[in-house]
Parts: C-alpha cells; structure tokens; sequence
C-alpha cells in the first residue's frame, strides 16, 4: 500500500499518475496526515469494481484475478489446447458457444499479451475463420462472467493438460 501526501500530488500530478500505472493499486492521499483521497487507475477502479460484484460466489474467479495470478505464461500454444479441449468436449451443435466462452474467460490473457487469435486457432487445429468468434468472445468479456461450473470445467482441462493457472 502506498501512502502519499496532498502536497506531493498537487506538486507532480504527472508522477503519480506514472506510478499509478506501474503499481497497479491503489495509492493513498493524505492531508494534514488524515486519509483523504484514494488514487488510481481506471483499469485498477474496474477490477475492484468487477470483482466486488462477485463477493457471495464462493467458487468463482475473475478473469482479473486470472491475468494477474501468470499472465506471462500464457502462450498461443497453451490456449490453443485449453481451446481445443473446449470445443472437443462442447455438445453438438454448441462448438461456436465454446469458443465464445472460451475468449469471454480468457480476453485479458489475449490481449494483455497481445496473443495471435489465428496462432491459438491453429495450434487448435481449428479453421483460422473462427477469429471472428474469439474476438466476440473477448467483446463479450466486459459484460458478462463466465459461470462458476464452466469455470470449474476450464480448470480441470488447464489441470490435464499441466497448467494450473
């Protein structure tokens, strides 16, 4: 947690918004040593506030929590079997809805590591038109959560295949 006077942020709003963004968490501001203000980033707000409306679900996971728990492990080659295994496992005619599901849970994984949604696709061994399917998946992403049990099911395919994310 980091504490920071009034007086500084008023002095260099630039350097604190610099660290805010390098931190990631929420920075304190005193005045006249009393806590007054909480600063941070908009990522850092929406991920509070994501993860506040999930209080209550005692199994379920944001995909936040997901990204920062290794995102940097996160590979094409990775998310192309997890996908595999998804759409392999899906009901007929419920293929495309897998992948959907798929980008929804993973869309900050894609895109905070800037992953090739062909090169997931065919490492799947997946047709490369599919893109359009994860890219509304990641789409989705900001406004729905991924069921606690289609979650549960994700985890136990990371497991099989080593990941445990």
């Amino acid at each position: 947690m980091l504490i920071k006077s009034s007086d500084t942020l008023s002095k260099d709003y630039e350097a604190f918004s610099k660290l805010a963004h390098k931190v990631q968490e929420p920075i304190f501001i005193t005045k006249e040593g009393e806590g007054d203000l909480v600063l941070m980033t908009i990522e850092v707000y929406e991920k509070i506030c994501r993860s506040s409306n999930l209080e209550g679900r005692k199994s379920a996971i944001s995909k936040e929590e997901k990204v920062d728990v290794e995102v940097s492990d996160m590979t094409e080659n990775r998310l192309g079997k997890i996908l595999r295994e998804l759409y392999d496992s899906a009901a007929r005619g419920h293929q495309v809805a897998n992948i959907h599901t798929f980008a929804i849970y993973y869309a900050n994984v894609i895109e905070k590591n800037r992953l090739s949604k062909k090169e997931i696709l065919r490492v799947a061994g997946l047709p490369e038109t599919y893109q359009t399917e994860i890219s509304k998946g990641i789409n989705l992403a900001q406004y729905v959560d991924v069921k606690n049990d289609v979650i549960e099911r994700i985890q136990k395919i990371e497991a099989t295949i080593g990941l445990n994310i």
